[in-house]
């Protein structure tokens, strides 16, 4: 064999470590970006979270509860006077429901552990949309546009399936009769 054989052979060696060490790497930083998309999801969702739990929203959720809470879609026309006339109590729903949006947007875009805000969200979401869905309604009814506050109605829809996905109990869908 001649030198120039060897040095050949040579090159082909270091080239094949140099390629097997670089498809190494290349896992080792793909790993590395899963890890931090998967961490900057948690992230977002412990955030959605925390502002659901804070002391504002928190008063915020109480008035809407004692307003809505005897409305449904039988008897809404009783109260829509006196809801076009207060306009805190449809500031405080409207803040509720884009609050919601917002983590729809999250959940329906994978931009946040689905898993996480799930098991957080998932009773609220089901309370608050059926809830406020009467709120909601005339509000797409009164500005003539049906995709008011859809992202939220998708997560609803997303969160009723995975829970008759995981349990025998029929989860609501809005009110009864």
């Amino acid at each position: 064999m001649a030198i120039k054989d060897i040095i050949n052979i040579c090159a082909n060696i270091v080239i094949i470590i140099s390629v097997i060490f670089l498809i190494f790497q290349l896992r080792i930083a793909l790993k590395q970006y899963q890890n931090s998309i998967t961490q900057k999801k948690r992230d977002r969702s412990l955030v959605f979270i925390a502002r659901w739990n804070d002391f504002e929203f928190s008063k915020i959720r109480g008035s809407v509860m004692l307003y809505f809470k005897p409305i449904n879609m039988n008897n809404f026309e009783g109260y829509k006077e006196n809801l076009e006339k207060n306009i805190e109590i449809r500031r405080n729903a409207a803040r509720i429901l884009n609050f919601f949006e917002e983590v729809a947007i999250g959940v329906n875009n994978d931009i946040v552990n689905i898993d996480i805000i799930y098991t957080f969200f998932q009773a609220t979401v089901t309370y608050y949309w059926e809830l406020l869905y009467p709120f909601t309604d005339w509000l797409r009814k009164r500005d003539h546009d049906e995709t008011i506050f859809i992202e939220s109605e998708r997560m609803y829809d997303l969160f009723i399936k995975r829970c008759s996905e995981k349990t025998s109990v029929p989860p609501g869908r809005y009110w009864s009769a």
